[in-house]
């Protein structure tokens, strides 16, 4: 059958890296032309939350390592390609 892609929301890949490291590969990613970036903030942060935070040690650590990068159905060969090559890239320039 075809795949059609409608009511899909996939469009970034979360990846988990050292906390000190990420940084270090999102600018590489940038000077690679690639938008990688931190979508996901430790919820019972959310100023939203207020006095009903609690300590979430495990979440916390989580939040401060995963970076995005895109991945979903739009991307063509060689977009995914130069996704891939920066990835890697990155990840040796970052020395993870």
């Amino acid at each position: 059958p075809q795949r059609t892609d409608e009511g899909s929301n996939a469009h970034l890949l979360a990846i988990r890296l050292e906390a000190h490291e990420r940084p270090k590969f999102l600018r590489a990613m940038a000077r690679h032309g690639v938008e990688a970036g931190i979508q996901y903030p430790a919820v019972h942060r959310m100023e939203a939350y207020g006095n009903f935070w609690a300590p979430l040690p495990i979440t916390d650590t989580l939040t401060s390592q995963v970076a995005t990068i895109p991945n979903h159905h739009g991307l063509s060969n060689d977009e995914v390609e130069t996704v891939i090559e920066a990835t890697r890239a990155s990840l040796k320039e970052a020395a993870i």
